[in-house]
């Protein structure tokens, strides 16, 4: 619909000014590059975002997530509302979900549901495919419909000239959205 792609749009704009160095650090940690427009559909690259589960920053970290991998967040700081200090965190936590899960669509899963949620969930119905817990609806609708939101996101600023999408100069989307990783 309109005010999706409308959304999407806005999301771009925003999150223009970082995407270089952000790109940068998903590369030196070896996660895709395209991954770097998951704060689209976290939080419309906004970072004041503010999720009911205490999610903070473009990112989306709760607070249990950022002090695991290390982010300081208190009373006086709040490494969370850094757009690039969130991302190398974001970087390092894809990376060590990948370490666990060895497969992109559990990662995201996992990002947005928790690493050891996915896990349990999979244990559950005897499988370690995406697929399977979104087939057996174990984990929630959220999860289950988070990794094909972001695909459709980055299809759509795959083809942004059909949308209208102004993307940054320097920016081409680097994989073939029909096939992803």
């Amino acid at each position: 619909s309109t005010s999706k792609l409308e959304f999407i749009k806005a999301s771009v704009r925003r999150g223009s000014p970082y995407l270089k160095e952000m790109k940068a650090i998903f590369k030196e940690y070896g996660i895709p590059e395209d991954l770097v427009y998951l704060p689209v559909i976290e939080s419309g690259f906004k970072n004041y975002a503010y999720s009911s589960a205490k999610a903070v920053g473009m990112w989306q970290f709760i607070p249990d997530t950022a002090k695991w991998i290390g982010m300081n967040v208190n009373s006086w700081i709040d490494e969370r509302r850094d757009p690039i200090i969130a991302c190398r965190y974001a970087a390092k936590y894809l990376k060590f979900l990948y370490d666990v899960f060895e497969d992109w669509y559990l990662v995201l899963a996992a990002y947005n549901h928790g690493g050891f949620n996915i896990k349990k969930e999979l244990k559950s119905i005897g499988s370690i495919e995406y697929y399977d817990l979104v087939r057996t609806k174990v984990t929630p609708a959220e999860t289950r419909g988070y990794v094909p939101s972001l695909m459709a996101v980055l299809y759509i600023l795959k083809h942004h000239d059909k949308y209208g999408i102004d993307m940054p100069d320097d920016d081409g989307l680097t994989q073939d959205y029909e096939l992803i990783f």
